[in-house]
């Protein structure tokens, strides 16, 4: 919720913040930041630049947390802090930058997001929106979704930087002595594929970043080259089902600053199912159904043919986006997307084989599509990550959703 009244100090003190004298790592995918308390920097132009990779790291710092909790009392909050700095702060000017202080201990985190704007009167805004006053271009919906939020929200420097201040409510059932993995299970990369030798090389920064620097073409061509990988592996209750995620740092040979790319992996359980789906992801690539229907780039490596990357992170399954949205016109939305999208792929001249029966992950392109539109049932398939602007489907990365009628946000 919003608190004006709430400093800087008094957060830092909920979360029993200790000194730490150390130069703050401007790297958030450096393993401390996983398992130890620590203090972060970095900086950016705005939301799409700083929020995937804060959204992985904070899932894995705080992975013991319902999934669902995390996105409504952390993570939204933080995206619409990121999103107001770069548009309203900044009014996106590209030469401004967005700066983000994290502090993580046993207890929470504390985030400080900073623009380079020029302010503005936080108390008149908030009392405006608290009387629901005609002011807002998107009727406060940003302020609404901090103030419902479980995390402490308050502003300072003018209203230059909002601060964040969330404390983990631990579920009975995983209850331990930390909200977050110690330094050794944050290096048990097993992920959901149970015994870590089973699978050791899609868990192996190392070894993806050769295979990657050797077999992706803007390596290869001399445009590009990979600095780092660093491996998130889908585990814990905040994970979202998606697999792992690798995070690239790619160097420019331009001059210019390195770039941060996230692939998305999926192993499929044997090498023709996983040639069917980078298949059928090309032809709905080539298709292009609608700038609606956003299929990402595909790729596989022959080190390991068995997984399919795709160039995409996803950010909210269904459940999750109509629990965040609260509202009926939000499904009503929802429904004419999946509606038109549906439409477009029927006209479409793509054809798709059966699918293999190796798994139940495994579904045709069509049948995905349409379990999409059964309302009230679960859904595969398809992938959201911000319906306001655009939503992506396919089969890259089946999911379960849960129905509608059970989406509500836990009391």
């Amino acid at each position: 919720m919003i608190d004006l009244s709430r400093t800087r100090r008094e957060l830092l003190a909920e979360i029993e913040a200790p000194d730490i004298p150390c130069e703050p790592p401007s790297d958030i995918t450096d393993p401390r930041v996983a398992a130890t308390d620590a203090r972060v920097c970095l900086s950016g132009r705005g939301r799409d630049d700083l929020f995937p990779l804060l959204k992985l790291a904070l899932s894995e710092r705080f992975r013991t947390v319902p999934r669902l909790n995390l996105t409504l009392d952390l993570l939204m909050p933080l995206k619409n802090a990121l999103g107001n700095a770069y548009r309203h702060g900044n009014a996106t000017d590209p030469a401004k930058a967005v700066s983000v202080e994290i502090v993580l201990t046993r207890k929470g985190a504390f985030i400080a997001v900073t623009d380079q704007g020029p302010g503005f009167d936080v108390a008149l805004t908030f009392r405006r929106f608290q009387e629901q006053q005609d002011y807002f271009v998107h009727f406060g919906f940003g302020f609404r979704n901090m103030h419902r939020a479980m995390s402490t929200v308050s502003y300072e420097n003018g209203g230059r930087t909002v601060l964040l201040c969330y404390r983990p409510i631990e579920d009975p059932d995983h209850a331990s002595s930390s909200c977050f993995p110690s330094a050794c299970e944050s290096t048990n990369t097993t992920g959901e594929f149970g015994r870590g030798d089973v699978f050791p090389k899609i868990l192996d920064a190392e070894w993806m970043q050769a295979c990657l620097s050797a077999e992706l073409p803007e390596f290869g061509n001399g445009r590009a080259r990979l600095e780092s990988c660093r491996v998130y592996a889908t585990r814990g209750r905040a994970g979202d089902d998606c697999v792992n995620r690798y995070v690239l740092r790619v160097a420019v040979h331009d001059g210019g600053p390195a770039e941060t790319r996230i692939l998305t992996g999926r192993l499929h359980a044997s090498e023709a199912a996983a040639r069917a789906d980078f298949e059928a992801a090309a032809k709905l690539r080539e298709a292009k159904l609608s700038k609606h229907v956003r299929i990402p780039p595909v790729a596989r490596l022959t080190g390991e043919p068995r997984l399919v990357l795709y160039d995409f992170d996803s950010w909210l399954d269904l459940g999750e986006y109509l629990s965040y949205q609260g509202k009926l016109r939000s499904v009503r939305r929802c429904v004419g997307k999946f509606g038109r999208a549906l439409a477009r792929l029927h006209r479409t001249q793509c054809a798709f084989p059966d699918a293999e029966p190796d798994g139940a992950d495994l579904q045709p392109v069509s049948s995905i599509f349409f379990a999409s539109s059964r309302a009230g049932g679960p859904t595969q398939g398809l992938i959201l990550e911000d319906l306001r602007q655009t939503c992506s489907a396919s089969r890259l990365l089946p999911m379960m959703m849960r129905p509608i009628a059970s989406a509500a946000r836990p009391s």
